[in-house]
């Protein structure tokens, strides 16, 4: 009987793992086009974030990372605290996505506000973050896996790509945001 409750346990532990990676690739019914590659311009989206609407056109001028996450994926929350150490870094003063040196924005798309709000609060967050509501929107960056990272130049250009795992460590992020600023 012990060893039957034993296999039943790593059975389950099994099942748990694979739904905790599911939680972070594609839905079935979500059929990306063509995913988004190095060198590809980053597509027309428009998005409220804290009270403002972002466009393609407003990440224009300074360096961008444009990140998709789900708060179910695991990966997506290692990769946030990443994120907070660059918002910090490029944002001194703190504010919205327009603020800092870099344009640093956050993306979910299944996620409420609510949801989102309360995850930061427990979690010591302040990065900003919007909601994408219109899904042809989110279609236009043809998620294949969260987290996604897009880090584009002042031009709007995808420099550098990071789909799910391995997650970019802050390190990197750095290191290609503060090329991109010598540019």
């Amino acid at each position: 009987m012990g060893y039957g409750w034993r296999r039943m346990g790593k059975l389950l532990g099994l099942a748990v793992m694979v739904l905790m990676v599911a939680a972070c690739v594609r839905e079935p019914d979500e059929k990306p086009e063509q995913p988004l590659q190095t060198g590809d311009a980053l597509p027309e989206f428009s998005l409220e974030v804290d009270g403002q609407t972002v466009t393609r056109g407003s990440l224009l001028g300074k360096p961008s990372v444009v990140v998709f996450f789900r708060l179910s994926c695991p990966d997506c929350r290692e990769e946030l605290p990443h994120l907070q150490q660059l918002y910090e870094k490029y944002y001194p003063e703190g504010g919205g996505v327009a603020d800092g040196q870099i344009t640093l924005l956050t993306i979910s798309y299944k996620d409420t506000p609510q949801e989102i709000a309360a995850y930061w609060s427990s979690n010591g967050l302040t990065l900003p973050y919007g909601v994408m509501t219109d899904k042809a929107d989110y279609e236009r960056f043809a998620l294949t896996a969260v987290p996604t990272v897009h880090v584009s130049d002042r031009n709007g250009v995808i420099r550098h790509i990071t789909r799910d795992n391995p997650i970019a460590t802050f390190e990197e992020l750095d290191g290609w945001v503060a090329n991109l600023l010598k540019e």
